[in-house]
Order: C-alpha cells, then structure tokens, then sequence
C-alpha cells in the first residue's frame, strides 16, 4: 500500500493545521480575558430576641430560627426587590440570593456584581427593607410574635399526641411478636418515639413558659 498519497497532502498543508489551532486559541483566551470580574457582598441580620437574652430557652431559640427561615423568603419577594430598586434609584438589581442558615437565627444576604460598590449597597438596602418590613410598635410585633407562638404550640401538641398515639401502638404490638429480631426492632422504635416526645414535650414547655412569662411582665 502506498501511504505517501495520505501523507502527502497533510505535509504540503501542515502550516494551515497549525494556523488554525493558534486562532482558535487565541480567540478562546480574547473571550475569556473580556468577561469582567464577579464581586461578592455579604450582609448578615439576626433574627429574634434570644441574643439579647441572658437565659434563652430552647423555645426562643425554635422561634428565632422559624422566622430566619421566613424572613429570608420575604427577602426575595417582588415586594423587597421593589423597594430596593427604588430607594437606590436602580433599574434591575444584580443577582442575589437570602437564605437562613442552617439551625440559627442568622440571615445571610448574598449580592453578586461586577461593580463592588454597586454590590455592597444592594446587600445593605436588601438587609434595610427587611428590617422595613419588620413590625412597627411593640404592640404589633407582640400581638404578631404571640400569635405564631400560638400557632407552634398547636402544632407541637398535634406531634406530641401522634408520636404518643405510635408509641402505645408499638407496645400493644410487642406484646404479640414471637420473632427475637422483630421484638429488637420494635424496642428500638418505641425507644426513638420516646426519646422524639421527650423532645417535643421539653419544646412545648419551654416555648408555653416563656410566653406566660412574657404575659406577666407587660
């Protein structure tokens, strides 16, 4: 077989292959080297009242992080996004994310721009409209903190009562297994259920204290 007519035109164009590479690379890094820098601005918020309280209870911990978590939505709601764009005279915002981190009352606004100054004011302004939105007068934020307190005790009562309703199901079916692992699997499940309802009951008390003793001292 005659490989030179192959070959032939690969060497006679060689130069052309290696042209090409070069400006194609050459327009990668052009590209590339044209897109601006992305800066990140960070702004944090506490939310709640266990931080200015010497002896938090494990209800107002569970409080706190609850409205973190709806705080944070609120954040990147229309209405938030809306009144940013105006108080600093903008058009569009730049990308940005609210999210509570997890297991603590802390919001974390992240803006992310090309303009750092630009980035820092939004994250500011973002954090400032929440605070906005916060209520207004002792009175209201009371009325509004004492009826999702309400709304929280409701819902523990209903999990204590279901998890209690599982425990005793499990336990009138143990009296009835024959089978050693069945037995052990049932105890292990009681032994969870028990170890969850002495959770909600502690939550349940803490957060039903701490709300008389809000009552008592207005």
């Amino acid at each position: 077989m005659d490989l030179k007519k192959y070959f032939l035109p690969i060497l006679k164009w060689w130069w052309l292959l290696v042209v090409a590479t070069v400006l194609a690379g050459g327009v990668s890094y052009y590209v590339v080297s044209r897109e601006p820098e992305i800066y990140e601005a960070r702004t944090t918020l506490m939310i709640g009242r266990a931080i200015s309280e010497p002896n938090p209870t494990t209800g107002e911990f569970v409080l706190g992080t609850q409205m973190a978590s709806a705080y944070a939505d609120i954040a990147k709601r229309q209405l938030v996004r809306d009144a940013t764009q105006q108080a600093l005279g903008l058009q569009r915002l730049p990308e940005y994310n609210a999210q509570a981190l997890l297991n603590t009352q802390i919001i974390e606004i992240i803006v992310k721009d090309s303009n750092p100054t630009l980035a820092q004011r939004v994250a500011n302004e973002l954090a400032n409209q929440l605070i906005l939105l916060s209520p207004g007068t002792a009175e209201s934020e009371d009325t509004d903190r004492q009826e999702f307190v309400n709304s929280q005790l409701n819902s523990l009562e209903v999990q204590i009562q279901d998890t209690e309703a599982q425990i005793e199901q499990l336990q009138v079916n143990l009296g009835s297994l024959i089978s050693a692992k069945e037995i052990a699997d049932t105890k292990s499940q009681i032994f969870a259920l028990e170890t969850k309802l002495n959770t909600l009951q502690t939550t349940f008390s803490d957060m039903l204290s701490n709300s008389n003793e809000e009552h008592r001292t207005r």
